[in-house]
């Protein structure tokens, strides 16, 4: 989600109508864990049904 709002925290919070101080959480968690986060992006179906395989997931 941040990614399409460019990583702008104060305008992606406003879009999902949450406080930024979560926001700021999420980037944290992922900044510390991207192997987990593009894993769980590789998996996680795509709402519109587009194909959204961002790269395999790994092996775990």
């Amino acid at each position: 989600m941040l990614r399409s709002f460019e990583r702008d925290v104060p305008k992606a919070a406003a879009h999902l109508q949450r406080p930024e101080a979560k926001m700021h959480a999420a980037v944290a968690y992922a900044t510390a864990f991207p192997a987990e986060i593009e894993d769980a992006l590789a998996d996680a179906p795509d709402p519109y049904g587009r194909s959204c395989a961002r790269r395999p997931a790994r092996s775990r």
